[in-house]
């Protein structure tokens, strides 16, 4: 879907990147400022295939956070990582509830399972 909103949310020295169901190839190009100081990424598309963004996004990102609305935390794990993403990854299938905590400098994650 091209008409998905991505939002950027700053708090504190963190940036949260909430997405739709599209990252455009291009945000790489014309966005790439804003790339480089995603700390939180909630993947578009559920995580499913095929992939709505790209590895070229991908490695802009510094995100040591994933969030995948469904069950295909592995497969995104992989995907990551093949970008050059080092995130941890967090599908709410496999871990339930995911909440990111944030002070505005430490990100702490804490899921339905840890409970």
């Amino acid at each position: 879907n091209y008409d998905s909103l991505n939002i950027l949310m700053t708090y504190g020295e963190n940036v949260f990147m909430f997405t739709g169901d599209y990252v455009a190839d291009d945000m790489a190009i014309r966005h790439v400022d804003l790339l480089e100081t995603v700390d939180v990424l909630s993947f578009p598309h559920h995580g499913l295939r095929p992939f709505v963004i790209t590895s070229v996004v991908l490695s802009k990102m510094p995100a040591s956070v994933v969030l995948v609305p469904a069950n295909a935390a592995v497969e995104v794990r992989s995907y990551c990582r093949n970008a050059g993403l080092k995130a941890s990854v967090y599908g709410s299938g496999q871990f339930g509830t995911v909440i990111v905590e944030s002070n505005g400098v430490a990100l702490n994650v804490v899921t339905e399972r840890q409970k």
